[in-house]
């Protein structure tokens, strides 16, 4: 709104200073013309960059969010890692702790408990290992789609920063 207000403060000042110069001058008119084309073009112009730029603003925006969505979504696979990881760890220690008191007690009531704990514990070790491993993949895939989508979000703020240079080569009108 303030453009189109300059655009006709300029075409005002204009149209006094060529009628200042002689009304009977058969170019004035042409020259107004011409001026008037000249100052649409350029609006029209800086209108579509300013679109564009506010595009652009609001895709980068949609890539943000994404990226701090996938962030958090790799936080909680590594999270989810790390429980799965410990879960192996005290598992495995468990049957170490088991076996190495299975050889070493005397008491038969306890080796029997002791033997029939034990095929469960393994059984839950190996269980463990498939949900370590698919924790795993899901860190892998997850910092993928990570890293693809701040690929994108990047190179729409290298394209935004094109558009900023090309508007700063534009030429400022004068203060007023």
């Amino acid at each position: 709104m303030s453009r189109l207000l300059r655009f006709a403060a300029i075409f005002a000042q204009l149209s006094a200073s060529v009628l200042a110069q002689g009304a009977g001058d058969a170019q004035t008119p042409q020259m107004i013309l011409a001026e008037i084309q000249r100052l649409r073009h350029e609006l029209e112009s800086v209108t579509a960059m300013v679109e564009r730029t506010q595009i652009l603003i609001f895709r980068i925006q949609i890539a943000e969010t994404a990226v701090n969505r996938l962030t958090q979504k790799v936080d909680e696979a590594r999270s989810e890692l790390q429980a799965a990881r410990q879960q192996h760890k005290w598992t495995a220690e468990q049957i170490q702790s088991m076996e190495s008191e299975l050889g070493s007690t005397l008491d038969a009531r306890r080796k029997a408990q002791i033997s029939s704990l034990l095929p469960t514990f393994k059984n839950n070790l190996e269980e463990l290992s498939a949900a370590e491993q698919e924790a795993q993949v899901k860190v892998t895939e997850a910092e993928t789609r990570l890293r693809d989508e701040q690929a994108k979000r990047d190179d729409l703020r290298d394209t935004l920063d094109q558009v900023d240079k090309v508007l700063a080569k534009l030429p400022r009108p004068p203060a007023q």
